[in-house]
């Protein structure tokens, strides 16, 4: 049966409108659409279709599992969309990597209940070494298929992300999160508490749920700290009850966050400990040093027996200039942790924007946005987080010399969270308008909110401009001084415009994104085959090669293999050679390869009244596209001399555009732009021709030379011999 026509799908989606009707709040008219549609599904799903009762009870147990595990992720689409054998990998990694998991939480259960008992250290020595070998074999196997598949892992953690986000804690297991769960679960499988501190937001008390539940399989018991938290609201305090049997009220004691762990087995996770009392913080000392077995007193109800699974986490913010009110933890307290503590940071530009991508996912694996908006406008964000960051924690660069930092306000995941969830509220509700806007609209809240200082304010503003962000703002209206904007910010003209255009990505084109240049350097297969069908370069350097070179100038760019492997050749034959002479037959070999569609081609592209045609002097030609994240004129121009010096030249108008008509199939890459990087005067300005591959049609284009360039940009080189 297919998605559709899931019965508990519908029958959920029935009792919703039916609520909304008994409160007056749907439309007969929707109400009765939907109760046709049930009925269909009723007239539609037949036993014998099923081979009797029995194999329909079945299927009718598969669409209820199918509808119940898809409310975050549905698997079904997503398959669907990869294709057969790219679902098959995928399948075979998630496998493989639940299965590593697994051995990883046995591994650490067993070294839980081994420590401080020397029966079960002899008995389980021989096994832990068994699970350590075979956790080697199964690592070195998925690094193996890693090498081979990148691009499937890639979605494999994309996926990942989004659903870490929608569990308890809320954290997307990023590569940082994933050391810092290791370091608390090496710390905790000797039975030590833990202490993570760090800057706000940071997601101290999210890798403390999180590990929580990966060791013993139970929720957390919580105890929120303040200066005002008592001993009862920490052990628990005598109180009045209703006995089962006689149902007369009887002095009970109420068991506190604390001693519920102690005797379930849970951890017990202090949050924001350093706004205890000390006298508070010296009270737990005695039960950190609790083991399995032990008994410890509690106030009021006498002795508690440690059950195994019980441990102790502490979070804080420690004592700062920026956290004046918290406590110094006092040096008996501070000496248990002295070997068994972890400073938690913020994430970094690339592992900010997998967690933005993984925000914006739809359950089925896809993102409805602009290009210009996944590609600029997010990184862009990232990158202005990251210095918002460093000033809150350190100081940054002033725009009039010196160093400035951040007192209060700062940017972290929950800003994020609130934005794009707002983001994603508007996209239901069905309002229009582009993201640019919408992101300067969501920032300028926190501008304008005076419980941060108007040092804090502006600081953070010049930061955001500085970056290309509020661009569609007026400083006054924040409430800020005029000049604020008044440094050399990066343009915004013209964003608004592109963040209107929205396409849909899918996980494979999610997938392919790398506007760090992170994974530049990793192995590439293609999807849909994964089989290598390029021409090999007439050249013996790889890509490799080519990168060690650049990084040995100096250079952070890096040749893009997401695009024909990076090095390619293609030849051009006699007839196209000739139609390239002149720019009319130029113009028209180019509509003719779009399919008699002119493509919205750049007129300037062909104009001989200002820069002279230039013909083809070799019709075969070896060319590599260089990926440099975005640019400014100074760094184009040191590229194009670190390239010359690898025996490379930006190609000339008429080589872009042989490529654009001998290679229409390169439209499988959305939205990557190829430019020549060399400067022409063309209608009156200093611009650089493009070859714009777009899912949806190609065509040409121009960027102005003065501008800082986007990461969309690619920049094509040709061999000079």
């Amino acid at each position: 049966m297919s998605e559709k026509l899931n019965f508990h799908k519908l029958h959920e989606e029935r009792n919703v409108l039916r609520n909304l009707d008994d409160a007056g709040e749907l439309s007969s008219d929707v109400e009765q659409d939907h109760k046709y549609a049930v009925e269909g599904v009723h007239r539609s799903f037949q036993a014998r279709d099923h081979g009797g009762l029995s194999g329909a009870k079945q299927e009718l147990r598969r669409q209820k599992q199918q509808f119940e595990g898809g409310y975050v992720t549905d698997w079904t689409t997503i398959r669907a969309s990869l294709g057969n054998e790219a679902s098959h990998l995928l399948d075979t990694v998630e496998r493989k990597s639940g299965a590593l998991t697994s051995l990883i939480q046995s591994r650490a259960k067993k070294l839980r209940e081994m420590n401080g008992n020397p029966k079960k250290t002899e008995l389980y020595k021989a096994l832990i070494q068994a699970i350590g070998s075979d956790l080697v074999s199964k690592e070195n196997e998925l690094h193996q298929l890693e090498t081979e598949y990148p691009h499937i892992f890639r979605i494999k953690d994309l996926l990942a992300y989004r659903e870490g986000l929608f569990e308890e804690g809320h954290i997307a297991e990023v590569p940082s999160v994933t050391a810092y769960l290791k370091k608390i679960e090496e710390a905790m499988i000797e039975g030590k508490p833990m202490f993570l501190h760090g800057p706000t937001g940071t997601g101290k008390t999210s890798l403390a749920i999180r590990t929580a539940k990966v060791l013993t399989g139970k929720e957390p018991e919580i105890v929120y700290c303040n200066p005002q938290t008592k001993e009862s609201n920490i052990f628990g305090k005598t109180g009045i009850g209703i006995d089962e049997k006689t149902e007369k009220q009887v002095t009970q004691f109420d068991y506190g966050p604390l001693v519920r762990a102690m005797k379930e087995g849970r951890v017990v996770i202090f949050d924001e400990f350093t706004a205890l009392p000390k006298d508070m913080m010296v009270m737990l000392k005695g039960i950190m040093h609790a083991r399995v077995g032990d008994t410890r007193t509690v106030p009021g109800d006498g002795e508690v027996p440690i059950a195994p699974g019980f441990q102790m986490i502490f979070t804080a913010n420690l004592k700062s200039e920026k956290n004046e009110e918290r406590q110094d933890i006092p040096p008996e307290m501070a000496n248990e942790f002295a070997q068994n503590n972890l400073e938690v940071r913020y994430q970094s530009v690339d592992e900010s924007y997998d967690i933005m991508l993984a925000r914006l996912m739809s359950r089925e694996g896809t993102i409805t946005m602009s290009p210009y908006d996944m590609e600029v406008t997010l990184p862009k964000f990232c990158q202005a987080i990251a210095e918002i960051q460093r000033a809150y924690t350190d100081k940054v660069e002033s725009d009039m010399g010196g160093k400035e930092g951040l007192k209060k306000l700062v940017f972290n995941q929950r800003t994020v969270e609130n934005i794009l969830s707002r983001w994603h509220t508007k996209e239901v509700k069905g309002e229009e308008g582009d993201f640019v806007t919408f992101l300067d609209e969501q920032l300028s809240i926190p501008l304008t909110f005076r419980e941060y200082s108007e040092k804090d304010r502006v600081l953070t503003a010049k930061i955001l401009a500085r970056h290309g962000l509020l661009s569609t703002i007026d400083p006054v209206s924040l409430g800020l001084p005029h000049d604020t904007f008044s440094f050399n910010a990066k343009s915004g003209d013209g964003n608004v415009e592109e963040s209107d255009h929205s396409e849909l990505y899918t996980l494979p084109n999610i997938a392919d994104l790398d506007p760090f240049g992170k994974r530049s350097g990793e192995g590439s297969e293609d999807i849909d085959a994964l089989v290598d069908t390029i021409e090999p370069p007439h050249t013996t350097e790889s890509p490799n090669d080519i990168n060690m070179h650049l990084k040995a100038l100096g250079s952070p760019a890096t040749v893009d293999i997401s695009i024909e492997r990076g090095l390619f050749t293609f030849s051009i034959d006699a007839i196209i050679e000739a139609k390239l002479r002149t720019p009319e037959g130029a113009k028209k070999a180019f509509i003719e390869a779009d399919g008699g569609s002119a493509s919205n081609p750049w007129d300037g592209f062909f104009d001989t009244t200002v820069d002279t045609w230039e013909p083809l002097t070799k019709t075969t030609l070896d060319t590599c596209i260089v990926s440099h994240g975005q640019t400014t004129q100074a760094q184009r121009a040191q590229l194009v001399t670190h390239m010359e010096s690898l025996g490379y030249r930006p190609p000339t108008r008429t080589e872009l555009l042989a490529l654009a008509i001998t290679r229409p199939d390169l439209n499988k890459i959305p939205d990557r732009y190829l430019t020549t990087l060399k400067e022409y005067s063309l209608v009156g300005d200093l611009q650089a021709p493009c070859f714009n591959l777009r899912v949806s049609g190609r065509r040409l284009g121009a960027r102005y030379v003065s501008y800082d360039w986007s990461v969309g940009l690619r920049f094509l080189f040709v061999r000079k011999t």
